[in-house]
């Protein structure tokens, strides 16, 4: 990274000092705040010269909550892939199943309409048509709401 990456994206830091009198003496009172996944480098400087290896756990505890933060958000991407991957897979054997049953009525409609039972023909018919046309209709209407649900969330 350059120099310009670094400087442009400090940790945000707040700075506040204020004077105060009281039965005339004057007390200073100075307050700083900072956020990011590490202090500024004269806080930095500091908790060294307090603590000698601060600066060196801090930082290396910024970096462990990083590299943990991206495993993480790594391991949700996959787990959301994996769902949509196996989503994907019984759909489409849903569909399969849906196409077998379909055509096995159909051939059941044909032969007992060949062989002269029009009403046994219509009543085996109806019931895997309606079935599978009712399931498109109510998918779709499911789908529609849950991708209006997620468009107010």
């Amino acid at each position: 990274m350059s120099d310009d990456e670094h400087s442009s994206n400090p940790p945000a830091r707040t700075e506040r000092a204020a004077t105060v009198h009281v039965n005339g003496k004057q007390t200073a009172k100075y307050s700083a705040e900072f956020s990011g996944p590490l202090p500024p480098p004269s806080l930095l400087y500091e908790y060294e010269r307090a603590c000698l290896g601060a600066a060196d756990r801090i930082i290396r505890m910024a970096e462990q909550e990083a590299e943990h933060r991206r495993l993480t958000e790594t391991a949700i991407v996959r787990a959301g892939t994996e769902d949509l991957e196996r989503g994907s897979a019984d759909s489409k054997r849903g569909q399969i199943f849906a196409l077998v049953i379909v055509m096995a009525s159909i051939g059941g409609c044909v032969y007992l309409a060949i062989n002269g039972h029009e009403w046994a023909a219509g009543a085996l018919g109806l019931g895997p048509l309606s079935t599978v046309v009712g399931s498109f209709i109510l998918g779709r209407r499911g789908q529609n709401s849950s991708a209006a649900g997620e468009k107010s969330a």
